[in-house]
């Protein structure tokens, strides 16, 4: 019977069902042998997990909490008890560590569901720093890292646990994050280098095999990531995705530019149109934007095809060669690229190089970020 299976047998079968939560929930349900091979693939990437019923999302999610500080040391939970924040007596022994079993963190989210639960702001803050703690010291084998993009909500919520003091993370494969991301994240505390903080990030991580990272006003420009990227990412590095912040421009596009008719003009009432003065006219506030402007407004802001270029043959002459998948998140979808680059990203394509490809942030189960800031 499938009961009697051997554990690598039912971990090979359980392998295919990581996807399918509610029925990894029920072999749970089994026997102890199906218990033990399947909670460690539920939980893996446990907080992977989206419900249309909000009911049913909170409900989840105040379990997987309550497991997690049900795991926390005893002097974490000494710690939270005398402050009154958390009250064991309600809570139960852990079958297991479930803590060490995850594979992905995404902190954004162990902060919504913390910032769900407690609304006292020292208790917040100190029910996180705990979980941090644990995960830190209790995960072997991190694959998967979302670390807050903006330095400011990273002060906010005093996520300060650094790769230094993660020993899972040496085999991390793949980082999301901003690149104005804290110095003390890699424990270089006398530098706000944003270049120096990436190739750190290469340099602590010499498995990682996929980045995604914001670039553009407030961050490095694509230029530098391309750069830094081809000299100093690790030989098993192969997928690159860039959140291209300028895409979201203030200017309007030709299409989103309206024209009147001198009869809609007559027709229209008077509170209709807002009537500009001379004065307005002559102050520095008003900004003018040339038919130059506009067209070139329909163009993703991205290195130049001459940098493009450079970074392509760099790549193909990296050792060992490996084809690099190089993604362009977008947040909006009449963006394009120029036709220049888009020739080259086909040359390079045909060679064998890379794979180019453009997408909406929303296309990339980047949505949830975008909340916080």
């Amino acid at each position: 019977m499938a009961y009697k299976l051997p554990a690598d047998c039912l971990n090979e079968i359980f392998e295919n069902l990581e996807q399918n939560k509610p029925a990894l929930h029920s072999c749970l349900l089994v026997n102890r042998l199906w218990c033990r091979t399947s909670v460690r693939i539920l939980w893996r990437n446990v907080l992977n997990f989206n419900s249309s019923d909000i009911s049913r999302q909170s409900k989840v999610e105040s379990s997987i909490l309550h497991m997690l500080i049900a795991c926390l040391p005893n002097k974490s939970k000494k710690l939270l008890s005398e402050n009154r924040i958390v009250s064991f007596s309600t809570f139960t022994p852990p079958l297991f560590n479930y803590a060490a079993y995850c594979k992905v963190l995404p902190i954004y989210r162990i902060i919504k569901i913390v910032e769900n639960v407690y609304i006292n702001q020292f208790g917040k803050l100190l029910v996180l720093d705990k979980i941090f703690q644990m995960f830190t010291s209790q995960i072997s084998s991190l694959k998967k890292l979302i670390y807050p993009y903006n330095k400011k909500y990273q002060d906010k919520h005093k996520i300060t646990f650094s790769l230094a003091e993660f020993p899972g993370a040496r085999e991390l494969s793949e980082l999301c994050c901003g690149s104005d991301i804290s110095p003390n994240f890699f424990r270089f505390p006398l530098t706000d280098n944003e270049l120096h903080l990436l190739q750190a990030i290469f340099i602590r991580c010499q498995y990682l095999e996929s980045i995604k990272i914001w670039c553009g006003v407030e961050y490095l420009n694509e230029t530098e990531v391309l750069e830094i990227v081809a000299n100093h990412s690790p030989n098993s590095f192969h997928e690159l995705k860039i959140y291209n912040a300028d895409s979201d421009s203030n200017f309007a596009s030709p299409g989103d530019i309206e024209f009147v008719s001198p009869e809609e003009l007559e027709s229209a009432s008077p509170g209709h149109f807002e009537i500009v003065s001379p004065e307005d006219l002559e102050s520095e506030d008003l900004e003018f934007v040339s038919p130059e402007d506009l067209e070139s407004s329909k163009y993703l802001k991205f290195v130049s095809p001459k940098d493009l270029e450079s970074f392509f043959i760099s790549w193909e002459n990296r050792v060992p060669k490996k084809l690099l998948s190089l993604i362009i998140l977008k947040k909006d979808e009449n963006k394009l690229l120029d036709e220049e680059s888009m020739k080259l990203a086909k040359k390079y394509e045909n060679l064998g190089v890379i794979k180019f490809g453009t997408k909406l942030y929303d296309d990339d189960e980047v949505e949830e970020v975008f909340e916080y800031f």
